[in-house]
């Protein structure tokens, strides 16, 4: 009766890690599926620049770990540590998707932001500010609470975006003319008039 015992006790701890390694692999299995279908039928190499399939195989990986540890997983699929972690908290976030963007002001917060970016064009284009320079205007700005720049940043932005700067003469062009009684006085040898 106990060697009977000690047999059905080693076929219940083999259908359990059986039934264990049979989560693993579903698990990966839909880990890949969800990467073959966002990249086209490849597993690593090419950028995925839409939202919906990054955000497709963040779900499979969050299902996935269940079992297997994310590092496995994310080896696997061939995807960056670095790269999961800056998708998770891209999804987090509100303000900006997982959609490619050139950058997100929202993770980088010395860029400056659309806003900003419009305000600092509205002065430099204003005739009214057209007497000050870049370094004083980006001074103005920081006083007055519109943009936060140092007049490096906006000496690049102006020449990047070919802003032209109102140049009018305040005072008009003055031509002085001779004085009627002056005597034009010949020049003598020695160059000394007489």
């Amino acid at each position: 009766m106990e060697p009977l015992e000690l047999d059905r006790q080693q076929l219940v701890d083999t259908i359990a890690k059986l039934e264990l390694q049979k989560r693993i692999l579903a698990a990966v299995v839909r880990v890949l599926l969800a990467m073959l279908r966002a990249s086209g039928f490849t597993l690593a190499g090419e950028r995925l620049p839409e939202g919906d399939a990054k955000s497709g195989i963040l779900r499979a990986i969050t299902s996935a770990t269940l079992y297997p540890p994310l590092a496995v997983i994310l080896r696997i699929v061939r995807l960056e540590p670095g790269r999961y972690h800056a998708w998770n908290s891209r999804a987090s976030s509100l303000a900006c998707g997982l959609d490619d963007r050139s950058s997100c002001p929202r993770t980088s917060p010395s860029q400056l932001t659309p806003t900003e970016v419009a305000d600092m064009k509205d002065m430099v284009l204003s005739p009214e500010k057209r007497h000050m320079s870049l370094r004083i205007l980006a001074m103005h700005a920081q006083r007055i609470g519109k943009v936060f720049a140092s007049a490096t940043t906006w000496g690049k932005l102006v020449r990047e975006r070919g802003w032209p700067r109102p140049r009018k003469r305040i005072h008009p062009f003055i031509r002085a003319n001779l004085p009627s009684a002056c005597v034009h006085r010949q020049p003598t040898r020695y160059g000394i008039s007489m």
